[in-house]
């Protein structure tokens, strides 16, 4: 599993960082705290 991440998900999500498109969450805590962190992702992708 970690061959295949190393081959093909690192790749991609270093391709969508270096576009400034990947946007990292913190999902550790909890879910209300995640969920809110994530909508404020989201808040300033629709601008």
């Amino acid at each position: 599993r970690l061959k295949v991440y190393d081959e093909e998900t690192a790749p991609l999500a270093a391709f969508y960082r270096e576009r400034g498109l990947l946007h990292q969450v913190d999902g550790m805590g909890e879910m209300d705290a995640v969920a809110e962190r994530l909508q404020a992702v989201l808040a300033t992708l629709q601008g």
